[in-house]
């Protein structure tokens, strides 16, 4: 890799999603399902991504918030010291 080190492999995005560590994450194929699972996550929330609280997304059963995109990528899960916290594992 760069600067000598050593390649990142497929294990090396649990850290930062905070994937539970029973969640297996060793191939490419692994990556490349949470990478669609993080895709359809994101897909949801802009279809849904309203000026006001909505439940179109989830069917009736739930509301998303006003700008659910706005509020998903705020608050707790930005915060790069929510593992230290004790914050949740995906």
């Amino acid at each position: 890799g760069a600067g000598g080190g050593e390649t990142p492999g497929p294990s090396s995005v649990k850290a930062p999603l905070r994937i539970c560590p029973s969640q297996r994450v060793s191939t490419s194929d692994d990556v490349a399902a949470v990478m669609y699972w993080l895709q359809d996550a994101f897909d949801y929330l802009a279809m849904g991504n309203f000026p006001y609280a909505s439940s179109y997304i989830l069917n009736g059963d739930g509301l998303l918030p006003p700008y659910p995109f706005r509020v998903a990528c705020s608050g707790a899960i930005a915060d790069p010291a929510l593992a230290e916290k004790g914050g949740d594992a995906i």
